[in-house]
C-alpha cells in the first residue's frame, strides 16, 4: 500500500482527537520535522502564553516564556514520553516551569507582583481598604489556581484572562466542547470552595 497511507494530519478529519493528532505531530517533531513543530506551535501557542501570563501578569515576559518553552520542547524532543501525557501537558508543564522561574527572578530583582492586577474589578477601587482587600483575595485566588490541574488551568486562564468563550476555547485547544465544559465545571468547583468571595460565574458557551 506504499503511497496511499493516510494521516490524521494530511486529512485533517474532525473525528480525530485533538490527543491523537498532537501525538502525531509529536512523533514528526522528534523525527527532527521543523514543519510538525510549526504545526505543534500554531495549535498550542495561544494556551502556553495565557498560562505564563496568569503567572506573570507580565505580556513581555510571558511572551519570552513561550518562546523558551517552545525551544525547550525543540531542543529536548527526544526526552518526550507518550506515556507520561500528551504532548501539550508535556509543554505546559514546561511553561509553568519556566513561567514560576521568571516570577521567582522578578521578586529577588525586587520587581513588583501587582497581585491587585489579577482581580480588576476590585483593584479598580480607590478605596484603601479595598485595595488591601483585592490583594489578599488575589493572593488566595493565585494559590487556588496553582493547585489546578493543568488542562483546568489552561481552560479557566483562556476564559477569565482571555476572554475566550468555551466554544472558542475549544476550537483553539482542538478539544471537544463537553470537554472543555467539563473542565471549566470541575475548575469552578475548585474555586468557588477556596475563593468563594468571588463568585465566580461559568464562562460563555459561544
Amino acid at each position: 500500500m506504499g503511497g496511499t497511507s493516510t494521516s490524521a494530519l494530511d486529512y485533517g478529519r474532525e473525528n480525530v482527537d485533538a490527543r491523537d493528532v498532537e501525538s502525531e505531530l509529536m512523533a514528526r517533531i522528534v523525527a527532527g520535522e521543523l514543519g510538525a513543530f510549526e504545526k505543534l506551535y500554531d495549535r498550542l501557542a495561544v494556551a502556553a502564553f495565557s498560562l505564563a501570563m496568569r503567572i506573570l501578569n507580565d505580556r513581555g515576559r510571558a511572551a519570552d516564556v513561550t518562546q523558551e518553552a517552545f525551544l525547550e520542547l525543540w531542543s529536548h524532543r527526544e526526552r518526550y514520553r507518550p506515556d507520561r501525557g500528551a504532548p501539550s501537558a508535556w509543554l505546559m508543564t514546561i511553561v509553568r516551569n519556566r513561567a514560576i522561574d521568571a516570577y521567582r527572578n522578578a521578586l529577588q530583582r525586587g520587581g513588583p507582583p501587582r497581585e491587585e492586577r489579577w482581580i480588576p474589578e476590585l483593584a479598580a477601587s480607590g478605596n484603601t481598604e479595598d485595595r488591601t482587600i483585592a490583594r489578599d483575595e488575589a493572593c488566595t485566588l493565585r494559590k487556588a489556581l496553582e493547585l489546578l490541574p493543568t488542562n483546568q488551568l489552561v481552560v479557566i486562564n483562556l476564559a477569565y484572562f482571555g476572554g475566550f468563550t468555551q466554544s472558542e476555547i475549544a476550537e483553539r485547544l482542538g478539544l471537544p466542547i463537553g470537554t472543555v465544559k467539563g473542565r471549566v465545571r470541575l475548575a469552578l468547583r475548585a474555586l468557588k470552595l477556596s475563593v468563594p468571595q468571588l463568585g465566580l460565574a461559568e464562562p460563555r458557551s459561544v
